[in-house]
């Protein structure tokens, strides 16, 4: 027995030194950079200890430098179970919460580390975050005050108080606040795009758009800040700055698919060839160029409709690229190409090859189902439809062809379907009359707002007893319909 015992003794000891060593480790790792390698050492000490605080505190921080924020959640959860007075946890978690808009949970974390360290400038900030999300701005900006003057340091602390100044009309005094902190962060650049915020909500354009681009130039590689500037030069009117700030986001990122994707759909908002231009010299430049660029040029050509080339585009993507979504995205495209010219039978035997591979691809289902429509087989169609809607129930536009599938089928009015289908047909009747039917002028929508006739984005349309409309007249008299009861 005594054996047993000591042989289990030196085995315990053993894990423990295993354990430290992979922290050891691990740590090592971290500070070189190399996180990667260092989350695997932290995975090792978790298989061996599930609860271990540090270990999962560190396995959070590495998944919040992921921005995967359920695994990260997950990992703190565990670190506040093992130690309910981390009170570093505690905070992480209620910030998590707040991004997920869930005060309850927030506050219950906020409170338990104001019990434990009332002082906490963190909790102070986040306190007042929780009062600002709950309506009381007022109270909300004094707790956010108490945590700026208890620490003037914390960039975050700075960041929240300087933007319930913005948000309570004070963007003077916060611009004084962020200047402040940039004394002795000069090159900070989340203080950079404060100084920013808080310059533009005062109007002072120049000095805004300045202090932007020398945020953006600090940290070239970055594309959020050249973005930023690009939409605030081109809502303030100067379309020129602001396509020469994202030509400039290209040249410090030649090899970003992401940057010129940017660029060309800015360019495509005022004109589409400017977008295919620009495109074609992206791929040009570079003949391996991703397909994601080549898929771009083809949604390009087909809203300029140049069908052709646009077929041109999705065929090579279909022959070369090795993604399995991009090959059934482009066979989805080629199959629209095909209907809008009027090549049903092909479309139809493309749709056929992308629902072999992904059978409730939506995009496929809707194509088979508007091909069914043409050919008057009305019973399929509303199969696919009830497919998609399924899995998209706030897809008007999936409804709109339901109804229409009805309406086709000579069906009864649609308020009479059996209970079973209610939701479904309620939702295709709400749609037909939303996209389909014309408001009388005059007549008064939801909240008294009155609705001018053929109002496109208007959520309420004229009578109940609107009729919905065919896909060549869409104000047609025929009616929408109710399912009948005799149909499945």
């Amino acid at each position: 027995m005594a054996l047993v015992l000591l042989a289990s003794l030196g085995g315990c000891q053993s894990s423990e030194e295993e354990i430290q060593a992979f922290l050891d480790s691990a740590r090592t790792l971290h500070e070189q950079g190399d996180d990667e390698k260092a989350a695997l050492q932290l995975r090792n000490v978790l298989q061996l200890d599930a609860a271990n605080v540090e270990a999962n505190f560190m396995m959070a921080e590495y998944y919040e430098g992921e921005r995967d924020w359920p695994r990260m959640l997950g990992h703190l959860e565990q670190v506040v179970k093992s130690d309910g007075g981390n009170v570093a946890a505690r905070l992480k978690i209620a910030k998590l919460m707040l991004m997920k808009n869930e005060l309850a949970g927030a506050a219950q974390q906020v409170a338990a580390v104001e019990a434990q360290e009332p002082d906490n400038a963190q909790a102070m900030m986040l306190r007042g975050v929780l009062l600002a999300r709950e309506g009381d701005q007022k109270g909300g900006l004094e707790q956010a005050k108490r945590a700026y003057l208890a620490d003037t340091s914390d960039i975050e602390i700075v960041g929240a108080y300087a933007s319930m100044l913005m948000a309570t009309g004070n963007a003077g005094e916060a611009t004084e606040v962020i200047l402040q902190a940039l004394e002795s962060r000069p090159d900070d650049n989340t203080l950079g795009v404060l100084l920013f915020q808080a310059y533009a909500a005062q109007d002072r354009r120049g000095e805004a758009a300045e202090v932007l681009i020398a945020t953006a130039r600090r940290d070239p590689h970055s594309l959020a800040n050249w973005r930023i500037l690009a939409a605030y030069q081109a809502r303030n009117g100067d379309f020129a700055a602001a396509e020469a700030v994202l030509r400039e986001m290209n040249a410090a990122n030649p090899d970003s698919v992401e940057a010129k994707l940017t660029l060309a759909s800015f360019l495509g908002q005022r004109d589409e060839q400017a977008a295919v231009d620009v495109l074609k010299q992206f791929i040009a430049d570079a003949p391996a160029a991703s397909s994601e660029l080549k898929f771009a040029l083809g949604e390009a050509y087909l809203r300029g409709k140049s069908l052709d080339e646009a077929s041109e585009q999705f065929q090579d993507i279909v022959a070369s690229s090795s993604s399995a979504t991009q090959v059934l995205t482009a066979r989805n495209q080629l199959a629209r190409i095909a209907l809008r010219q009027n090549r049903n039978d092909e479309a139809a035997a493309i749709v056929e090859e992308v629902l072999a591979g992904d059978p409730r691809n939506m995009d496929a289902l809707l194509a088979r189902a508007a091909i069914a429509l043409a050919a008057n087989r009305a019973d399929d169609a509303i199969i696919d439809l009830r497919t998609v809607w399924q899995d998209h129930p706030d897809s008007d536009h999936t409804l709109v062809l339901m109804a229409q599938a009805y309406m086709q089928n000579s069906a009864d009015d649609l308020a009479g379907a059996q209970p079973d289908g209610g939701a479904e047909n309620q939702s295709a009747e709400r749609a037909c009359r939303t996209r389909l039917c014309p408001a009388t002028p005059g007549q008064r929508g939801p909240g008294g707002r009155a609705e001018g006739a053929g109002d496109p984005v208007s959520g309420w349309r004229g009578q109940r007893g609107c009729r919905c409309a065919s896909s060549a007249d869409p104000v047609a008299p025929e009616g929408l319909a109710r399912r009948n009861q005799s149909r499945g």
